[in-house]
Formats: structure tokens, C-alpha cells, sequence
């Protein structure tokens, strides 16, 4: 009945609800990842430049 259809409809809007906010999780894991690989990537660039001053002061 109309009560029937109702709860349906109800159930579905919470699902999709809970869909997207889950696929928005992910979405911000994703961009805390790329964070994460920028810093990463700033620490082996600062690794590098020091090796390169260590190498300038050796020679």
C-alpha cells in the first residue's frame, strides 16, 4: 500500500544517502593520499638537495 511505497521510498533515499557520503570519504582518502605523496615527495627532494651539499662539500 501507500505505507508500503512510502517506507520504499524512504529506505532508497537513505541508501543513496549513505552511497555518497561513503563515495565522499573515499574521495577525501583519496586527496589525504595525494597529500601524503606531496609531502613524500618534498622529504626525498630534501634528502637529495642535502646528499648534493654533502657531495659539493666533499669535493
Amino acid at each position: 500500500g501507500a505505507a508500503g511505497a512510502s517506507v520504499e521510498a524512504e529506505l532508497e533515499a537513505l541508501v543513496v544517502a549513505a552511497g555518497a557520503s561513503v563515495e565522499a570519504e573515499l574521495a577525501a582518502l583519496g586527496a589525504a593520499d595525494d597529500s601524503v605523496e606531496a609531502k613524500l615527495a618534498a622529504l626525498v627532494a630534501a634528502v637529495d638537495s642535502v646528499e648534493a651539499e654533502v657531495a659539493a662539500l666533499g669535493a
